[in-house]
């Protein structure tokens, strides 16, 4: 699609940034996390501040689909150092990291004196350039770094701060058990925080204009907007869908887009399979769920049902309703629908009998009245409806708050 890398937003995010590289020019380095959930933009944003930078980016990544040596993202921050200042001496140690010497250290008999010697040898060489010159140092996707990669960033968070160096770092929230103890002696060192969420309606309205390089009306954009919630990946996505079958004016007659379906459906596959199964059937309940109907529709105790939400709050697939007790909520739409779309219609029609009956059989209050109504269970009260209705997409959008 013409205009996809086209960057819209996050001023705020933007000027954060500035302001620290400007604390870090000044002699007082500094620390930044970005952290936001698959697809909300960081890699988008760490590109964009290194364009605006106006000093030497150093720029490493950790891959996610194959292996990488130990210290992989430091190995490319040094490469860019040496391309950016190829007349400054390198130390020995740094020299054989670049050298492809990892494997050499870790079979080594004195593991832990030469990583820590090699460790302070990368510190200096970064912090001495810094010194000749404010440095830019981004880690993108630290939440897939190796253990030694973590360790020799904790290791540099001691000397940053006397340096002219801005370190950024980005991170999913819902993979980030690995790095505890690194975030933790980030936040020792005072670090700034940035997290992403989703994109404004105007933002919004921006983006897909620039993407179809056209201006899209307000109510196009609201429309795109309570589908996506401002989320960057699924919005491009549904532009893309919606303009290929020329229906961009009814964002919500389509389908979830297979992208999105496909990435929704692999951070689905890393849940323990109780929390997955779930989490199914709560996508029947409603994007809100009580979570004693969508237990008792799966037949499960209330204290198992709620140790497998745990693990789907921690994937950050859903949070808990701060208003009422015992409800929980997708974090987005699309995830409801991913798992709604993917499940048999004689098993929906089947679990929205069972969601209406528990719900009926539990305490009555509006929220559960309104539950048993909605999947078509003769509620004592009188509110009734059919078992054998197929509630499809339409209902699934009533979701967004």
């Amino acid at each position: 699609m013409p205009g996809e890398d086209v960057f819209v937003g996050r001023e705020a995010a933007l000027r954060q940034l500035v302001d620290e590289l400007a604390a870090a020019a000044a002699g007082r380095g500094r620390m930044v996390t970005v952290s936001g959930e698959p697809g909300i933009g960081k890699t988008s944003l760490l590109r964009r501040f290194a364009e605006l930078a106006g000093a030497p980016v150093l720029w490493g990544s950790c891959p996610e689909h194959v292996a990488a040596p130990p210290l992989w993202p430091w190995e490319q921050v040094l490469r860019a150092l040496g391309a950016r200042f190829p007349q400054r001496p390198v130390p020995a140690p740094v020299a054989e990291l670049l050298e492809g010497a990892t494997q050499q250290l870790v079979e080594g008999v004195n593991t832990a004196g030469a990583a820590l010697r090699r460790f302070d040898a990368i510190v200096r060489h970064l912090i001495d350039a810094s010194l000749a010159a404010p440095l830019v140092v981004l880690l993108d996707h630290l939440h897939r770094a190796d253990p030694s990669s973590l360790r020799l960033l904790s290791h540099l968070v001691e000397s940053v701060p006397a340096s002219r160096l801005l370190v950024v770092v980005s991170y999913q929230p819902s993979e980030a058990a690995p790095l505890a103890e690194t975030l933790a002696a980030l936040a020792r060192s005072g670090m700034t925080r940035i997290e992403l969420g989703g994109l404004s309606l105007e933002d919004t309205r921006t983006l897909t204009g620039a993407l179809l390089h056209e201006e899209i009306s307000t109510w196009t954009a609201e429309g795109l907007w309570a589908r996506t919630e401002g989320h960057p990946f699924f919005l491009r996505e549904l532009v893309k869908l919606l303009t290929g079958e020329r229906r961009l004016d009814q964002p919500h007659t389509a389908p979830v887009p297979v992208p999105v379906r496909e990435v929704v459906l692999r951070r689905i596959a890393r849940l323990p399979p109780a929390a997955a199964e779930l989490l199914c059937v709560a996508a029947i309940a409603g994007r809100h769920f009580d979570i004693e109907v969508v237990a008792e529709a799966a037949s499960v105790g209330i204290e198992a049902a709620l140790e497998a939400l745990d693990a789907a709050v921690a994937a950050g697939l859903i949070m808990e309703d701060q208003q009422r007790l015992g409800w929980f909520r997708f974090t987005h739409a699309f995830a409801a629908e991913t798992l709604y779309e993917t499940t048999g219609r004689l098993r929906r029609a089947n679990l929205h009998r069972r969601i209406g009956a528990a719900a009926a059989g539990g305490s009555a209050h509006a929220g559960r009245a309104a539950e048993v109504a909605r999947h078509g269970v003769h509620h004592p009260a009188g509110a009734a409806g059919t078992a054998e209705q197929d509630l499809h997409r339409k209902e699934v959008h009533q979701w967004n708050p």
